[in-house]
Parts: C-alpha cells; sequence; structure tokens
C-alpha cells in the first residue's frame, strides 16, 4: 500500500499538471484580438472582378480583349492561370472561396446586411460581393502572422480627397482665400445647373467631415464587438495593431491638394496616433501611371508626379511609417492607357491582389521591427 507521502506526491504533481494545462490553454485562447484599420477611398473600398462566367467570357473574346484581361478576374487566377498555385490559399479542396476563422471583418457601409460587415475573411468584401480589395491579402497575412484572432476594420468612401474630405484636425483650414476661390468655383458651377448656393458654413463644414465619419466608424466598431462577433473574448479584450491608408486619387485633381500631400498626411498619422496610440501605418502609394502611363492626362501625371513622391517622403519621416510602391502591381499591357479605368486599376483583381499582399507584408515588417 503506497505511503501517505507518495499519495500526497503524486496528487500535488496531478494538481500541477492541472493547472499548468489550464494556464495553457487560458493563454492561448484568451489574447487580444489584434486589430486593423483600414482606410481610404474607393480603392480601398475594392474594384478587383472576381466571377468570370461562360457569358462573359464570350464577350471578351468577341470583343478581342479575353487574353488581355482575364487575368483581371480572381476566378481565372485561382482556377485556370498557368501560376495558379500561388493562389491555392483562397480555395478549399472542394475548390470553395476559403473562409477563415481567424480573420474577422467588419465595414459600415451603407446598403450592406449585418452579414456583411460582420463577418469571417473570405472573397467578395470589396465595393460589392463581386470584388475584392486589399483587405483579401491584407487579412491573410496578418493572419498567418498571428496566433491571436485578426480584425480588420474597413472605412472607406469613393472620391474623397485628403485635403478636404479626409482633412486631420491638426492641419487647420485653408487660408480664406483659397475658400473663397473654391466656393466661387463651385457657385459658378451652381449656377449654370440653378442649383442653391452653397453658402462659405457649408463648405467649411466639408473639411474633415469624412475625417470625423472614419473616427465615429471605428469607435463604434470596437464598442461593439460583443455583438457583432460573439466569439470576441471580452476579457481579452482587444489591441489596435496597425493603420493602412490608400488613398490619393482625388488629390491629384487639383495642383494645390498634391503639393500640400505630405504635409496634409503628416498631420494624418499625428491625429491618429494621438488618439488611437502609435500605430504603425503603411501607405499604399497612387502608382497608377507608371504602367500604364498617358502622356495627355494631366491628372495621371500630377498623381505620378506630384501625389506620389510625396506619399514616398512623407512615409519617410514619420516614425514607423512604410509607403508600399504599387505602381508594379498594375500588369502592363500596351492597351492598358490612363483613359479606360485607371483609377480603379481596370478592375483587376490581379492589381487589388498584389497590391494587399504588398501592403501586408510591409505591415509585417514594421510589426517585427517593434
Amino acid at each position: 500500500m503506497p505511503s501517505y507521502s507518495l499519495l500526497m506526491n503524486h496528487f500535488f504533481c496531478r494538481l500541477v499538471a492541472t493547472l499548468l494545462t489550464l494556464l495553457s490553454i487560458t493563454n492561448s485562447h484568451g489574447q487580444p484580438l489584434k486589430v486593423f484599420i483600414l482606410a481610404g477611398q474607393s480603392n480601398m473600398e475594392g474594384h478587383g472582378n472576381v466571377p468570370l462566367d461562360a457569358q462573359r467570357i464570350a464577350q471578351l473574346k468577341e470583343r478581342g480583349h479575353y487574353e488581355r484581361d482575364k487575368r483581371n478576374y480572381l476566378q481565372f487566377l485561382a482556377h485556370d492561370a498557368e501560376d495558379q498555385p500561388h493562389f491555392h490559399h483562397l480555395l478549399t479542396r472542394e475548390k470553395e472561396w476559403v473562409v477563415r476563422d481567424d480573420v474577422w471583418f467588419a465595414w459600415n457601409r451603407d446598403g450592406h446586411s449585418a452579414k456583411e460587415f460582420n463577418t469571417r475573411l473570405t472573397v467578395g468584401l470589396g465595393a460589392n460581393e463581386r470584388q475584392i480589395g486589399p483587405e483579401l491579402m491584407f487579412g491573410h497575412i496578418m493572419g498567418n502572422y498571428f496566433d491571436e484572432p485578426v480584425l480588420l476594420i474597413k472605412t472607406a468612401w469613393g472620391g474623397k480627397s485628403l485635403a478636404v474630405d479626409f482633412r486631420p484636425p491638426s492641419a487647420g483650414m485653408p487660408p480664406d482665400n483659397q475658400l473663397q476661390a473654391r466656393l466661387d468655383k463651385i457657385n459658378e458651377q451652381r449656377k449654370k445647373k440653378n442649383q442653391d448656393l452653397m453658402s462659405q458654413e457649408e463648405l467649411r463644414a466639408q473639411y474633415g467631415h469624412y475625417y470625423r465619419m472614419m473616427l465615429t466608424d471605428i469607435d463604434h466598431t470596437l464598442k461593439t464587438l460583443k455583438q457583432r462577433f460573439p466569439a470576441y473574448d471580452e476579457n481579452a479584450g482587444y489591441e489596435l495593431s496597425g493603420f493602412a491608408w490608400f488613398q490619393g486619387w482625388n488629390d491629384g485633381g487639383d495642383l494645390k491638394w498634391a503639393e500640400e500631400y505630405a504635409s496634409n498626411f503628416k498631420h494624418f498619422v499625428r491625429d491618429i496616433r494621438a488618439k488611437y496610440g502609435p500605430l504603425p501605418v503603411v501607405i499604399g502609394t497612387s502608382g497608377f501611371g507608371k504602367n500604364a502611363p498617358s502622356k495627355h492626362d494631366g491628372w495621371v501625371n500630377r498623381l505620378r508626379d506630384q501625389v506620389e513622391p510625396r506619399q514616398i517622403t512623407a512615409a519617410k519621416e514619420i516614425e514607423q511609417c512604410i509607403a508600399f510602391e504599387t505602381g508594379d502591381c498594375l500588369i502592363p499591357h500596351p492597351d492598358r492607357t490612363s483613359n479606360r479605368g485607371i483609377h480603379h486599376w481596370f478592375n483587376s483583381a490581379e492589381t487589388y491582389y498584389l497590391i494587399g499582399e504588398g501592403m501586408g507584408k510591409t505591415m509585417r515588417r514594421l510589426l517585427e521591427a517593434r
């Protein structure tokens, strides 16, 4: 018969083993949710095409565009492209789109159902359910990097400038003479259309309006995490882990806006960090014109010559901020010019895939360096 001391030793060892097991379970499942903010305008919304059905294939072949445009469709890339193994992680064994349990996605976009803006990462979370944006590969890379669950909060609106719509508070208002000149120009157009004239107060309200909406989106999502995602561990909480910015097209429409992009972006990052802490920041540049230049397109030229260089310069002057240059994400083709849909990268899923991948890898570099 074993002695009392041996029984106690055995009991103690089993107790310690049980406690260690419980601690291991708590630590593996009780880590804070890693939250990344994906913000910007329509290219952050995402306009890369997904489905390529027989009817669309026939249309493209009839127009002689199939060879040129087939890689614009994620379905072709994942199922039929010569380099399709590169995209196999997007598919299940049954050839369905993968849905990740460990990467969640939220987007308070008008017209989206609760299921659509509180879901798990998969294909079809772009501007509509038939498109993708940078969130797809950015989310895959962050999900692979972390053992903890990841949440992507997308907050984006098409056709918005940094100089006006996303203007951060610390940038202040433009000088009165600039405001008046812009107001005169707006009202000149309104007169031609027999519309009511805009007041000075209405004009001033435009500045920073979408910056404030962005903060409202982020804060509301963070306050309702358990309601949106029942698996969220409230005891573990969340950790704001990074900010990805993909915007710039509209600032190319005005030389003054383009010239002040670096200053406005530095103010933007300063204000975001003042509210949410020292987040690492990745900016996807406005590289539209690199592989599809048009000598006669002043807008794209301003993006190439004015906006993108300032985005790169600003990132170098901000701590823990890197610019991912997007120009090479657009695959060159002799028939691709800026007059044919370049503002949404020709709706190329391959381009949005590569941009998301590039921004995700850039964010990973920043996280590894911390």
